[in-house]
């Protein structure tokens, strides 16, 4: 309970008043740009900051680790545009911490906007301002042929951010494995996919102690669905998992045939419906997609636990020819927003911009757009009514949204000849259906609080429809509780303000996602009279008429006119039995045993015997006889309860004990009690050890150990010859150079060899010889052991090379025969270069340290291996040079390579 209370303090401290609902809109921001299909043959990306606001401001746009920054100022209902530097925004590397974290702050509330812009391979994202950034995220992504990536932007310094990947890093690291990075503020770290159709989705990102940061997520170049062309830089910044909700209602895209949309789950066992039909089933981190025709117009999407859904645009000769890959987030209905003002991008190549809304049905005839109510355009939801929905065309430019009586949530697009983008407009996160009950009536309709008596049970109810970790109740009376339903007690009259903390979501620390709901409690005084007693166990108490044996508090309640009745209390205790804590019950044979009155017994009574007679102070010596001595103490207290305790005296015998005991020359010894290190037993020979112990009763023992110890040989040999071929098919004679003239005559021996390929040979000849059937390296290990059990090892490497065969044709057709330069025989451990070059004697290729070979007709290391990429067929020359262990050589040839 005490570390509930410490607790309770400290989030009561953060949060005594009501948390503000996070939104799109703010003051402060962080931001970075991941790559956009770069290297491109259209040039670098344009990196864009597209700002608006309601009201006229102005802000800067820095970065605070290199010292860059621009100033901009904002008109309402104006597009402000602010172009950001590639040296000082452009996260580049995979795996690599780098200085490319953007800050932008405002004298006034604005939307930001980030655009990453290449002719024919752009998009944008809405930025989260910094109040709303939380620790926690879950990556989805769409899987293509080209890298999957996401970024981390650090606020605040000595950020330890643990991610768990779904898929393996270009930079090494592995799918479900866990690692960390520690970042400073405004230090960016990227993580890029290693392998075609690798999807991040899944990937969890959770930064320690609170600490809040930026993620962004997307494709360099996706290809969606995969193979459809083109492929387009997709993007949005991740939504903390905090704000994912279960209700979303998806638009399809105006003037495009198909959309895909991907739903990925929180938690276990998410129900997936569509329009009321189950499609899946998913565990925490999965994804489930699926393709809406644009007949579908308007879907509602329903999930038993939070999710986040996203809406990816298809390429242009699968959706259309108006539009391209790109990504927008569908927020969840629980974050509908009232008011907001976005921009649209102009470019050469959008042809159209599009806003989809949603709103609730009841308000379509209060949504306004730039002043004009547009209820005309909505449509109600098939498969949800409740919910409407308009896909309203609208000029390049700022847009301003609202709706006067309820929320609403919206997505802006652009669509051109093989181009698009798409965005949020904004969110905010709203309280979700939480209520209080007190003793089963609405707290929210008690004006004046509820009325109760001291010590009167109170049933309090938190009614919570959402998902939530724990429920945290303080009583204001310095007691808590946990639980959805709780029951109180207030022992002491006064007015109270019981608050009940409701934690959303499961984080590392505790946040600012607790929903905080209020009631006051009023304790009227009551009239008590309260009677303490003790009793002895067995006696009678008599109170009003009652009488009680057992200790405990007892009320009587006298009915009264008023609220409360008077109560009368009896506090009623029974003594306690007597505290048997003598000091010491354990003697050796040679110690002596005072009797003391009182001696940690309470005082006023006496000792007794083993024979029951009483005891004068006097000190008893135990003559040599080892057992149990029984004694007996009775007293009465100044309560008149009388009670006997019996205890006891241990007497215990000192002891010597002899060991014989042999060890091997050189090892240690640890056993009854002697601890002899290997340098204690370098020679040979027997010994004698004595130790002076205490048992563990006190007494003094001797223990002697004669410990004999046998010696060992020094051994050697020499493989010959330790480098070869294995062309030669020569076998490797082992010398056996041990000196084991010193040894016993009479001790049997053994040696045994272990060539390091499997093969052993256990002989008494001092020599042996091997041949070895495959090229490597082989860890050679003789071993000497004596009749005692005594062994001793040595161990020398022997080389084994073999001749490299290589390939003259390779055919990368991806059928799984002959695609890659596989090099027969070739030891990957060895250094190497391979150099290609194309008959015009042009460097086409040149590895150093090539891995990819043949072995037993199965290929190893196809991943890094050469498989003519991105060159024509023909005929190429190459060298490759190799340091084996026997020989280095030089071989030239031609390569072929036909599809």
């Amino acid at each position: 309970m005490k570390k509930i209370a410490i607790f309770l303090s400290v989030i009561l401290s953060m949060y005594i008043v009501k948390a503000q609902n996070p939104s799109t809109l703010g003051k402060d921001f962080w931001v970075t740009y991941m790559p956009n299909a770069w290297p491109s043959s259209d040039g670098d990306p344009n990196l864009t900051l597209i700002i608006t606001s309601m009201r006229n401001c102005t802000g800067t746009v820095s970065n605070p680790n290199t010292g860059w920054s621009t100033s901009f100022s904002v008109t309402s209902g104006i597009v402000t545009n602010v172009t950001v530097p590639l040296t000082e925004a452009y996260t580049r590397i995979s795996e690599t911490i780098t200085n490319t974290g953007i800050h932008v702050e405002s004298t006034d509330t604005i939307s930001c906007y980030a655009s990453n812009f290449i002719d024919f391979t752009f998009d944008i994202t809405n930025v989260l301002p910094t109040p709303t950034l939380m620790e926690e995220y879950l990556i989805q992504t769409y899987p293509s042929s080209y890298e999957c990536e996401f970024a981390i932007v650090a606020t605040e310094d000595n950020t330890i951010v643990d991610i768990t990947l779904s898929a393996n890093s270009a930079g090494g690291h592995y799918a479900d494995s866990t690692f960390n990075v520690t970042l400073q503020r405004g230090e960016c770290y990227q993580v890029l996919t290693n392998a075609e159709f690798s999807d991040f989705s899944g990937t969890r990102i959770c930064a320690r102690n609170c600490k809040k940061i930026a993620v962004f997520q997307g494709n360099l170049c996706a290809n969606i669905p995969g193979g459809a062309c083109c492929c387009d830089h997709i993007v949005e910044q991740s939504i903390p998992t905090a704000y994912w909700g279960k209700k979303f209602v998806v638009t399809t895209s105006s003037y495009r045939y198909n959309d895909v949309i991907r739903v990925t789950a929180l938690h276990n066992n998410c129900q997936v419906k569509k329009d009321g039909i189950l499609l899946t089933t998913l565990n925490a981190g999965q994804t489930h997609e699926f393709t809406m025709q644009n007949s579908e117009d308007a879907v509602y999407i329903e999930t038993t636990e939070p999710a986040c859904v996203y809406l990816y645009f298809t390429g242009y000769d699968y959706g259309g020819t108006d539009g391209d890959p790109a990504s927008v987030i569908i927020n969840p209905i629980e974050q509908q927003i009232n008011e907001i003002t976005f921009g649209t991008f102009a470019t050469n190549y959008a042809n159209y911009h599009i806003v989809n809304i949603v709103t609730e049905t009841t308000h379509v005839n209060n949504m306004m757009l730039d002043g004009t109510n547009i209820s005309n355009s909505f449509t109600p939801v098939a498969g949800n009514p409740t919910y409407s929905y308009a896909k309203v065309t609208i000029s390049p430019g700022s847009h301003t949204l609202v709706n006067t009586s309820g929320g609403f949530l919206a997505h802006v697009y652009g669509l051109g000849l093989t181009e698009s983008y798409s965005y949020s407009v904004g969110e905010s996160t709203i309280d979700l259906n939480r209520q209080l009950y007190v003793n089963d009536i609405n707290a929210s309709i008690l004006s004046n609080g509820t009325f109760a008596c001291p010590n009167e049970p109170i049933t309090f109810d938190a009614q919570i429809e959402y998902q939530y970790t724990s429920i945290f109740w303080y009583f204001n009376d310095g007691q808590f509780d946990t639980g959805r339903v709780v029951v109180h007690q207030f022992a002491t009259p006064d007015d109270y303000d019981v608050t009940v903390l409701i934690e959303r979501e499961t984080h590392n620390c505790f946040n600012n996602f607790y929903d905080t709901i209020y009631t006051p409690i009023h304790i009227l005084p009551i009239p008590t009279h309260t009677t303490n007693a003790t009793i002895c166990p067995g006696m009678l108490y008599t109170f009003n008429d009652s009488t009680y044996t057992e200790a405990g508090i007892y009320i009587d309640t006298i009915p009264s006119t008023g609220l409360c009745d008077s109560i009368d209390v009896l506090d009623l205790s029974l003594e306690d039995p007597p505290m048997v804590t003598h000091p010491s019950s354990i003697y050796c044979l040679s110690d002596s045993f005072a009797i003391v009155y009182g001696d940690g017994f309470p005082t006023g009574g006496f000792y007794t015997d083993t024979n029951g007679l009483p005891m004068n102070d006097s000190i008893m010596y135990f003559n040599g006889q080892a057992g149990v001595y029984p004694f007996l103490y009775s007293y009465i207290d100044e309560n008149g309860c009388s009670d006997t305790a019996n205890f006891t005296i241990s007497v215990y015998p000192e002891f010597e004990q002899t060991f014989f005991d042999t060890i091997c020359q050189q090892n240690a010894y640890n056993q009854h009690d002697f601890n002899l290190s290997a340098d204690n037993n370098s020679i040979s020979g027997d010994f004698t050890y004595t130790h002076e112990l205490t048992t563990i009763y006190g007494c003094d023992s001797i223990i002697t150990l004669h410990l004999s110890v046998s010696d060992l040989p020094d051994i050697e040999f020499a493989p010959a010859p330790e480098r070869s071929m294995l062309s030669a098919n020569e076998a490797v004679q082992f010398n056996n150079l041990s000196d084991i003239n010193n040894h016993n005559p009479y001790d049997n021996y053994m040696w045994l060899w272990d060539f390091g390929d499997g093969n052993t040979e256990q002989t008494t000849d001092m020599s042996a010889q091997h041949t070895y059937g495959q090229w490597g390296r082989y860890l050679v290990s003789l071993t000497f052991t004596s009749n005692y059990g005594c062994d001793n090892t040595i161990s020398h490497y022997v080389y084994i090379d073999a001749d490299l065969e290589f390939p003259n044709v390779i055919t990368p057709n991806g059928d799984g025969v002959n695609d890659m330069f596989a090099i027969k025989n070739l030891n990957p451990e060895l250094p190497n270069i391979l150099t290609i070059y194309n008959r015009w004697g042009k460097k086409v290729y040149e590895m150093e340290n090539y891995q990819t070979y043949a072995k037993d007709e199965v290929i190893y290391n196809k991943e890094n291996g050469f498989a003519g990429e991105n060159l024509s067929d023909g005929v190429y020359f190459y060298t490759f040079h190799y340091v084996g262990y026997a020989h280095a050589v030089d071989y030239h040839s031609t390569l072929t390579i036909i599809r």
